[in-house]
């Protein structure tokens, strides 16, 4: 599959097929976007979180199949688990905390984040 993703925007193709991407500036050292995580919840709408635990700020993961386990996002240091649909921590170190949302916008099949 071609890798239609930009540093701000993945088609909603490539999200369904793989349910979670990491969004954002190119690390210029790694080659890694993770300054977002963009994910579809359990009704099949996606999702944009700023790619940092709650915890301690350090991203969730460096991989979106690394945060993506069943249908939650999991902190891989902490093991904190935050529901896709409204980025609540309900297991781990930070219950009751939620992960900052990124405004995006849905356009000819294509999400873009905003800002």
């Amino acid at each position: 599959m071609t890798d239609t993703r930009t540093d701000t925007s993945v088609s909603l193709a490539q999200l369904h097929a793989e349910r979670c991407v990491l969004l954002g500036p190119e690390d210029a050292a790694t080659g890694f976007r993770r300054a977002v995580v963009v994910a579809l919840g359990a009704d099949g709408e996606p999702r944009a979180y700023v790619n940092e635990c709650m915890h301690i700020a350090i991203p969730l993961g460096l991989f979106a199949d690394s945060i993506l386990d069943a249908d939650t996002l999991l902190c891989g240091t902490h093991g904190a688990r935050y529901r896709i649909e409204d980025g609540a921590c309900f297991e781990g170190p930070c219950i009751g905390q939620t992960l900052d949302e990124v405004p995006f916008v849905v356009e000819a099949g294509v999400l873009r984040l905003r800002g």
